[in-house]
């Protein structure tokens, strides 16, 4: 469930992946701290909300783990 590197258009994010899974789209609210979760999607695009600092996970739709974080990416 590994995501390919995360790209901005504009206010929307962008990623790739080859999996048929649900993605997790955070906001990070600096180290150390819990990241807010943002939207749960099945598209590998979402138009973001606000300004900051975004990473996405692979959830999968078998038992809902979570991958790793991808690489984090800011909105400006």
């Amino acid at each position: 469930m590994a995501l390919a590197r995360l790209r901005l258009n504009g206010n929307e994010l962008q990623w790739t992946t080859s999996d048929n899974i649900y993605y997790a789209v955070y906001l990070s609210n600096g180290g150390g701290k819990t990241a807010t979760l943002i939207a749960i999607t099945r598209e590998t695009k979402l138009e973001l909300p606000q300004k900051g600092t975004y990473f996405v996970t692979a959830v999968s739709k078998k038992d809902n783990s979570e991958s790793n974080p991808s690489e984090t990416i800011e909105f400006q």
